[in-house]
């Protein structure tokens, strides 16, 4: 039987192995509304090492100790291996569900690599395949430690996609375009039917191999001039609608090469083809008139001959001057067809849906209130 014992809370380190990278807000503070209320009903599993101690779980409930400023904590104190900490913290973590796929596949390639299990044994000890285990340490090749250590934020996004996300991320042989496609599902929330779907038209746009004017494009002066153009388009395409000309509106787009769009307005479903440029036409003509647009802080990825425009837009009533704009994320992709970038997908959201509800029934058609 483990001993438990009251422990001075300034004595216990962290679990070095521990799979979790970070803990939500909300679920701290309902865990230390818990500790004030209640007091500690489970005592956390800690090692002894040497004149210390470290966790193996319970970490939460030490957080919010420690916020409380506890002195002393009750734990269970016993006498495990490393490997045994590892699959420990992994376990608890994988039991409770909201453990990320990137933090299991740290876990489970440091029981493979400091310990030397295979992916076989770790899924057995966690219920999951050979194939799956394997599947979840596959998602470490996306980047090395230099991308990583050059970039901090990419590990926050790896946090937030799931192994299935990754395995077609890893399709992507040039590192920048997967960073910046890791970054487009992140901030779309690309499912990965999504994912599937615009890399499978990029490909479908993109030659995999070039020769004539088109390599001339790869100069720093050519690429210049490409942001410019597509620069120019995004602007077209939000001031136009003022304009009423819905013919040069309509040659910004591909429409006759499978375009879609996601809308943050109706109907607010995927739009294809024949559909994509019906809704855009009564966007065009029944929407946009009434709003004064601001397009903001655009950022433009270049990939030869497509790019990925990311940006935000503000919609300012005509008729109602008080009222706050409406703010959307926008996200355009653009191939280079003919000597011109034409818009091939677009994705859009709102950051307050309720507030888009609002906007919706206020400025848009009854006849276009369709979801």
């Amino acid at each position: 039987m483990h001993d438990v014992q009251e422990i001075p809370i300034d004595l216990i380190d962290d679990n070095p192995f521990n799979s979790r990278m970070n803990y939500s807000e909300e679920n701290l503070e309902a865990m230390k509304s818990s500790l004030a209320r209640e007091g500690l009903l489970n005592a956390i599993k800690i090692r002894r090492m040497k004149d210390r101690y470290q966790i193996v779980y319970g970490h939460r409930r030490m957080k919010a100790a420690r916020a409380l400023n506890w002195t002393r904590i009750m734990a269970e104190v016993c006498d495990i291996s490393d490997e045994q900490m590892c699959q420990l913290s992994l376990i608890e973590n994988v039991a409770r569900e909201d453990l990320s796929d990137y933090e299991k596949a740290i876990s489970f390639s440091r029981l493979k690599e400091q310990f030397g299990r295979t992916c076989e044994e770790i899924g057995k000890d966690l219920g999951l395949s050979k194939q799956h285990v394997s599947n979840y340490i596959s998602m470490l090749d996306l980047f090395d430690e230099t991308a990583l250590s050059r970039d901090p934020s990419l590990r926050l996004a790896l946090r937030q996609i799931t192994e299935h996300h990754a395995r077609i991320l890893s399709r992507i042989e040039d590192e920048r375009a997967r960073i910046d496609a890791l970054r487009l599902v992140v901030l779309e929330g690309f499912s990965v039917r999504d994912l599937e779907r615009s890399i499978r038209h990029l490909r479908s746009w993109f030659p995999t191999k070039r020769s004539g004017p088109l390599s001339r494009r790869n100069s720093r002066s050519a690429r210049a001039k490409d942001i410019a153009d597509i620069n120019a388009v995004l602007l077209k395409e939000y001031t136009l609608p003022s304009t009423g000309d819905f013919k040069a509106f309509e040659k910004l787009h591909a429409f006759n090469r499978e375009y879609s769009v996601f809308s943050a307005f109706p109907p607010m479903k995927r739009c294809e083809s024949i559909e994509g440029l019906n809704k855009e036409k009564d966007w065009f003509q029944s929407v946009a008139p009434n709003f004064t647009i601001i397009l903001r802080d655009v950022v433009v990825r270049l990939y030869e001959n497509v790019a990925i425009a990311t940006f935000y837009l503000d919609f300012q009533s005509k008729f109602d001057a008080v009222r706050k704009p409406l703010r959307i994320r926008g996200t355009l992709v653009l191939a280079y067809q003919r000597r011109k970038w034409r818009i091939v997908h677009g994705h859009f959201s709102a950051f307050d849906p309720a507030e888009a509800r609002q906007y919706l029934e206020t400025y848009v058609p009854v006849n276009l209130r369709r979801d």
